[in-house]
């Protein structure tokens, strides 16, 4: 009997958890792990935890370990400092690692171990970058090509003589073995009011860049509304920000988001944001093409209907000037959007989302990475709109991943996962994260399931991997768990329910015996996980098989087969 209503593919990736093999992890002898970042050569990855960094390797052994406090030359009898922005410099090659003692001074590691603390000139702001609250911080190049570091930092109630700018642009200069700090230039930095800040609520929580411009991902004012930000990138022609809601479906709070740069033009990127719903539990991903988000900013500019004062910038008071096709990049812009950039989810799940991150890959495209609060991490597939791998990472609810706690290493195709106190290395493209059939056949790489005729238990591997003739992509060899009943009478017509595993392709066939007589399958009722059958007419009582059979069109007609005792009373 044709078996295409039987095998819906889309039950195939049904939510099944799988177990990782031989899966490497990190554990923090010293509390909560808070920051993560690889190296360049992607040969150690770099962790920021409590009053410590670590170094590890990329098999997540621990290479060496610093004390935060002495980087930053702070006193360790009152050092109190969470390591929460890990950057690198690949101009000059350190790491800058800021943690919140001494207000968020940072230091500068260097690869042969040595490291000095950032300082300011005239006892500037500059050299504060960590925060209690929320702080994003990234290197990137400005209109000029100068080598900058774009922050962005929330209010912890500090004195205000030694909080910066909430946005700033600042350079960094080595001087005789000297590393400070510098505002690039006051004219793009942006102060908070100074009566608001007690009352304000900054959640900075993601940054990126394209050619001309700098972007700042936050929730503002309550967690009911995601804010995109857009600055000109040190220009020193003009002073320019634009900021407007960022909405998914409607306004939710935004827990995390991840920049598609397009290779080799950045300005063709895809921003993927995630956004959670508290009343329904449920978290909502959408994405933004870069040159939607681009033209959208910029026909604002030109549309004085748009135009509103920031409620929260001490410098919102310039006018609009209106214009066809202006450049934003020269001219005295500062506003927030009397609209919202919005998009439609593409993807919806159950929980609260905590971390993102997107690659392509060979053969599928662009597949995105999401992590959850209760350790899960999904692996989906927009296009076809297929989850294409879940599993339980942490294995502990309590030790969720953290926001941006997903680094990816292309090169060696590793994932590594960062959770409240552990790092996890997960292999990217390694046919092995898949424990069962079910999950093999259904991904979307070139995964498939090796029947061994050994020992060995059966595997999910690549083709060539496979050292027996009979390996699958589409098909699963099936597995009877229960009949029901195990008897029936010789007069016929028993309904039989068999459960198990029965994975095929759409046109493949699937067909049940009993004692080598059909037993006719009930379509309507048939999933991946149970078949019913009416069992024919027998001339006498006996013991025989019950046999389910896959046909794999594929593999030139092989048969998968599994088989159980049924009884003609």
């Amino acid at each position: 009997m044709d078996s295409a209503v039987f095998c819906n593919i889309c039950f195939i990736l049904s939510l099944y958890f799988t177990h990782l093999l031989g899966f490497l992890e990190f554990s923090s002898k010293n509390g909560e792990l808070f920051s993560m970042v690889m190296n360049k050569d992607r040969s150690n990855v770099f962790v920021g935890g409590h009053n410590i960094l670590y170094n590890l390797t990329q098999d997540l052994q621990v290479s060496r370990e610093y004390d935060a406090c002495e980087l930053v030359n702070s006193s360790r009898d009152f050092c109190d400092s969470d390591v929460r922005v890990v950057k690198e410099n690949n101009k000059i090659d350190y790491l800058m690692v800021c943690g919140t003692a001494a207000y968020g001074t940072c230091a500068a590691l260097y690869r042969n171990g040595t490291y000095a603390p950032f300082m300011s000139s005239n006892n500037s702001t500059a050299k504060y970058v960590g925060s209690k609250t929320s702080v994003i911080a990234f290197f990137g190049h400005n209109f000029f090509g100068d080598y900058l570091l774009y922050v962005a930092m929330g209010y912890d109630g500090r004195p205000l003589n030694f909080y910066p700018y909430i946005i700033s642009e600042r350079r960094m200069r080595i001087t005789n073995g000297k590393h400070e700090f510098l505002y690039y230039d006051k004219n793009e930095s942006y102060t908070m009011k100074p009566e608001i800040l007690n009352d304000s609520y900054f959640d900075f929580l993601y940054g990126f860049e394209d050619h001309n411009h700098s972007y700042f991902i936050s929730n503002q004012n309550n967690s009911q509304e995601g804010i995109i930000s857009q600055s000109c990138k040190g220009t020193s022609i003009a002073k320019q920000y634009i900021e407007t809601k960022l909405t998914c479906g409607g306004s939710f709070y935004i827990t995390d988001a991840f920049f598609l740069g397009s290779d080799p033009d950045p300005n063709l990127g895809t921003l993927y944001v995630a956004f959670y719903d508290h009343a329904t539990d449920t978290s909502k991903l959408c994405s933004y093409a870069q040159e939607d988000i681009h033209e959208y900013l910029q026909r604002a500019v030109t549309n004085c209907d748009q135009h509103l004062k920031i409620p929260w910038m001490a410098d919102s008071h310039l006018s609009c000037n209106q214009q066809n096709n202006a450049n934003a990049c020269r001219m005295d812009i500062i506003m927030r959007v009397d609209g919202q950039l919005s998009a439609t989810p593409v993807y919806l799940t159950a929980g609260r989302v905590t971390a993102l991150a997107a690659r392509v890959q060979a053969r599928l495209g662009e597949v995105v990475f999401i992590g959850f609060d209760n350790g899960i991490l999904k692996k989906i597939h927009l296009r076809s709109n297929r989850t294409l791998l879940i599993t339980d990472v942490a294995k502990n609810k309590t030790l969720g991943i953290r926001r941006g706690g997903l680094v990816i290493n292309d090169k060696d195709q590793r994932l590594y996962v960062l959770c409240k106190t552990k790092v996890f290395l997960f292999p990217l493209d390694s046919c092995e994260v898949y424990n069962n059939c079910r999950e093999c056949v259904g991904d979307l790489d070139e995964c498939g399931w090796c029947l061994h005729r050994s020992a060995h238990r059966d595997t999910c591997t690549k083709s060539n991997e496979c050292t027996s003739t009979s390996w699958y992509k589409r098909t699963c060899k099936p597995r009877i768990s229960d009949v029901s009943p195990k008897s029936g009478p010789t007069a016929g017509g028993t309904f039989v329910a068999i459960t198990g595993e029965f994975v095929a392709e759409n046109a493949s066939r699937v067909t049940v015996e009993i004692c080598n007589t059909t037993c006719d399958v009930n379509t309507s009722t048939t999933t991946t996980d149970k078949i019913q059958c009416s069992a024919r007419e027998r001339q006498r009582a006996e013991d025989c098989d019950l046999t389910v059979t896959l046909y794999d069109p594929i593999h030139s007609g092989y048969l998968l087969c599994d088989s159980a005792n049924y009884t003609y009373k």
